[in-house]
């Protein structure tokens, strides 16, 4: 029901804040040295991803590293989740796949779409239904063969075909500071860091240095997060 990739990643991020997971946004880093990494750190587990990556990308690897919290590890991935052959990392990928494409829908989208087991999909079919369930095509195509919806033949052919043509963001910055500090560190971070302010377990500089933004900003940023200006009008 998301807009689109932008609304599903934060929609995901505030899904796993929710249950106690900070979720956070490297950049300036090359996807080739983190693509993202786990701390299994209780009680608020860190799951981060790469702003360099794209979006779908970025959402994948997300719930691949809440695989790792789930497993009781702490990680740090240099390449894409898909191109590894261990077992756990596997497992992680399996994870996210049935999270992100859960086996009751992709079927039935698939059979509304005319397909069926070990059926033969062309590249723009395989966008199409991509676009719907907001993940890569490569992603995609692999969903459907472990789900027997695509002939072997099929597969090879286009899991190739995605696999060399993985986008890339261009890792641009810009855009509003504000809105950049809560896409790098979510939103379950700072309302815990605000909280921890009016509570007096922290102070004004501890407030400053965990947002990263001046004292002079922490009021537009307590309204961006917490909805008024309560400490610092």
């Amino acid at each position: 029901g998301w807009d689109n990739v932008y609304a599903a990643l934060k929609g995901w991020r505030k899904v796993l804040e929710s249950k106690g997971i900070l979720t956070f946004q490297m950049s300036g880093i090359p996807v080739a040295e983190a693509r993202g990494f786990a701390i299994n750190y209780r009680p608020f587990p860190i799951a981060a991803f790469n702003s360099n990556d794209a979006v779908t990308g970025r959402i994948f690897t997300l719930l691949h590293e809440v695989g790792h919290i789930l497993l009781g590890e702490s990680v740090l991935h240099e390449r894409s989740p898909l191109e590894s052959n261990n077992a756990i990392e596997n497992w992680c990928n399996r994870f996210s796949a049935t999270v992100l494409l859960p086996e009751e829908y992709v079927t039935q989208t698939a059979r509304d779409t005319g397909k069926h087991a070990n059926a033969v999909w062309s590249e723009q079919e395989i966008e199409a239904i991509s676009r719907r369930f907001i993940v890569s095509p490569s992603a995609m195509v692999r969903r459907l063969r472990r789900l027997d919806l695509i002939a072997n033949e099929s597969y090879q052919e286009l899991v190739k075909v995605f696999d060399q043509r993985r986008p890339y963001d261009s890792g641009g910055s810009g855009g509003n500071h504000y809105n950049n500090v809560l896409a790098r560190l979510g939103t379950l971070l700072p309302s815990m860091a605000f909280q921890g302010y009016y509570s007096g377990e922290i102070n004004t500089r501890d407030l400053s240095s965990i947002m990263g933004t001046s004292v002079a900003k922490l009021g537009v940023m307590e309204e961006k997060v917490m909805g008024v200006n309560y400490a610092f009008k």
